[in-house]
């Protein structure tokens, strides 16, 4: 975190920017992991990495859509 902070000029004491920013990638990087998981069958070994990436980043591309997300529209929130 230092390093983004001297890197961006931000203090993460008073930005809560780059906290966010870490809770976020930790829990994309959580969500990704469990779907990778619950995506194979008892007993069937790992295909190498690349259906974890795949998870990982099909996580990260619904970041955004969920921060903006409205609950009971099924669309996101937009600017009007």
């Amino acid at each position: 975190m230092a390093l983004l902070e001297k890197k961006l000029g931000i203090d993460g004491r008073s930005d809560v920017r780059l906290r966010l920013l870490a809770e976020f990638s930790l829990s994309a990087w959580r969500c990704a992991a469990r779907n990778w998981v619950a995506s194979r069958t008892p007993g069937q070994r790992a295909k190498g990495v690349t259906p974890l990436v795949r998870c990982v980043e099909d996580v990260f591309a619904a970041v955004p859509g969920s921060i903006t997300f409205a609950a009971g529209t099924g669309d996101a929130v937009r600017d009007t």
